[in-house]
């Protein structure tokens, strides 16, 4: 599998893998994907980390690593584009985020991140 094709599998995979228990109320795998963003381990997610967490699948198909997504770097597949640039990819990262931040105190609380939509 080609590694455009790699980081969408494993981000929707995850995704998929941990909606059940999130449904279950297992905490266990709640923690486990909150942990995934909290790089820093104080116990809330700064835009910042929500940012670098999402962005990291763009810059692993920007091969070139000039910021934009060339038609060569675009993933197979069928439904909408992924964004091309990388700016416009990171504020649609931050618009989500400020979307899911309820009580905009400018952190995600583990709650606020893995509410569901």
């Amino acid at each position: 599998m080609c590694s455009r094709l790699r980081v969408a599998a494993l981000i929707g995979g995850a995704l998929i893998a941990t909606a059940p228990a999130w449904a279950a109320g297992d905490q266990t795998a709640r923690l486990a994907y909150f942990e995934g963003f909290d790089r820093n381990g104080d116990r809330r997610v700064s835009v910042e980390e929500y940012t670098a967490y999402f962005t990291a699948g763009f810059d692993t198909l920007d091969r070139n690593a000039d910021g934009r997504l060339d038609l060569d770097e675009l993933p197979a597949g069928r439904g909408r584009s992924p964004t091309r640039e990388r700016a416009a990819h990171a504020r649609a990262v931050r618009n989500t985020f400020h979307r899911l931040d309820r009580n905009q105190d400018g952190w995600l609380s583990m709650e606020e991140l893995t509410a569901p939509p």
